[in-house]
């Protein structure tokens, strides 16, 4: 913990906290929440071992942290989730689900899209066994700062839908890697998030607060430049990009909406071609 976090925590003033309200009020966040208050079963896909609010199944690829890229996490206990009322399934999110054709009025996917080998199965999957959902992902942007190099592939935005982009090797990690904590390895802008204030010191200069203020304002402020969050209802399209230029492309039919940093909604619908 660098010194002035730990003068701030000493004053009663924890980042982590503010940190906290910022992403519990974002605009993508307080919608998601009234949809999963109305939802009539909701399926989290890549849970860990704490399902969203109102889950009623969860399912993900790893049981223990020390599976995770990253080492980091709880570990999953499935016959707890069971006492909870979750049926857990133990498997990647883009393989065939066992569940049927719209057993749940809400999909959550949070986190977990950039990671599968098939980003455009998962989605088929999500839209065929859901009637509603989001899915939340880094944005390209935070994917070259941020540099999380377990990530698979960029993800863009572009009205009601979603633009898979498996990254080269040359973009993993351009900064630096963001598993690193000592002041003289770690990605920068990672440093610049100050992540519940346990990172190192970045200095007092009027360009780089400035440059801190803004990242950490759209990093937990869920804005749509560091964070993909595309609601969606009845299906929505996708398209895949392959590192050897293949291109794959499919969904559904549906109406699709999403937040601006401002928080004004904006409302799409993806057609019934590709």
């Amino acid at each position: 913990m660098n010194p002035l976090t730990a003068l701030r925590r000493r004053l009663g003033k924890d980042p982590a906290a503010g940190q906290g309200r910022q992403f519990q009020n974002a605009p993508a966040q307080r919608h998601l929440e009234e949809q999963l208050a109305r939802a009539k079963g909701v399926l989290d896909l890549g849970s860990g071992p704490n399902p969203v609010a109102g889950a009623t199944a969860a399912v993900d690829l790893f049981l223990g942290a020390d599976q995770r890229s990253h080492g980091a996490g709880g570990s999953i206990d499935p016959a707890a989730l069971a006492t909870r009322g979750v049926r857990f399934v133990n498997q990647s999110i883009d393989q065939p689900l066992p569940f049927a054709d719209g057993e749940f009025g809400f999909v959550y996917s949070s986190h977990v899209i950039e990671h599968v080998d098939n980003p455009g199965r998962a989605c088929d999957e999500m839209m065929r066994v859901g009637k509603t959902g989001l899915v939340r992902c880094p944005s390209a942007m935070a994917e070259y700062m941020y540099g999380r190099e377990y990530h698979r592939w960029l993800v863009l935005q572009r009205g009601g839908r979603l633009v898979f982009v498996e990254k080269t090797r040359d973009e993993h990690g351009l900064f630096g890697s963001s598993q690193a904590r000592e002041a003289a390895t770690i990605n920068p802008f990672e440093a610049l998030l100050d992540w519940a204030g346990e990172q190192p010191s970045t200095g007092s200069n009027r360009i780089i607060a400035r440059l801190r203020s803004r990242l950490q304002g759209l990093f937990y402020g869920r804005a749509p430049q560091s964070e993909v969050n595309l609601f969606w209802e009845g299906g929505f399209r996708w398209v895949e990009l392959r590192c050897d230029g293949t291109v794959r492309q499919g969904g559904r039919p549906g109406q699709q909406h999403a937040f601006t940093e401002a928080g004004e909604r904006q409302d799409f619908a993806a057609g019934a071609a590709p």
